[in-house]
């Protein structure tokens, strides 16, 4: 009788853990997308199928079995080779928590968020009136339609960063 209470709490524990990682797991895949071919790592392995509960499974496998390490190394069905073009997990966040107030300051020129997001990108502040500037100049170039997605907007901004001699010379996260 001792050993079914212990199984139970011991089951109860792990499904508390497993949903706990399954609210990260969620705002992840809000940011990435829904999972599919591009998932790797133990868990993926495991766990197989689309249904929440899998990729809790899952995620929950992989956050226990050192996944990073799987990234890193290419094993276990990843690949370090990025899977969104060299845009860093800082840069990601930074432009997926403040993505309106990056459009509207982009388009004045001007504001903290976009000072924030020059940062992100690693740009000096030396050049922070000059990032407003060109972001200001190149808006229809950066944001070519009402809805851009984070990805987006951080790839058409580096690429504009490389294209000008200053902030290519002062930006290192590009």
């Amino acid at each position: 009788m001792v050993g079914a209470t212990v199984k139970t709490l011991f089951t109860s524990l792990v499904l508390i853990f497993a949903l706990g990682l399954g609210g990260a797991s969620a705002s992840a895949s809000a940011i990435f997308g829904d999972s599919g071919n591009d998932r790797c790592g133990v868990g993926s392995m495991l766990w197989k199928g689309n249904s929440v509960s899998s990729q809790i499974c899952e995620e929950s496998t992989n956050a226990l079995s050192m996944d990073a390490f799987s990234i890193t190394t290419g094993t276990s069905g990843c690949s370090n080779s990025g899977i969104v073009n060299n845009v860093s997990e800082q840069q990601l966040h930074f432009a997926s928590v403040n993505l309106e107030e990056i459009v509207s300051d982009m388009a004045k020129g001007q504001g903290e968020v976009l000072a924030g997001f020059s940062y992100s990108l690693g740009c000096s502040s030396y050049v922070r009136a000059h990032f407003g500037e060109v972001s200001q100049k190149s808006f229809q170039e950066i944001v070519p339609q009402q809805h851009v997605s984070p990805i987006d907007l951080i790839q058409r901004t580096k690429a504009k960063i490389g294209t000008d001699p200053v902030l290519s010379a002062n930006c290192r996260g590009v």
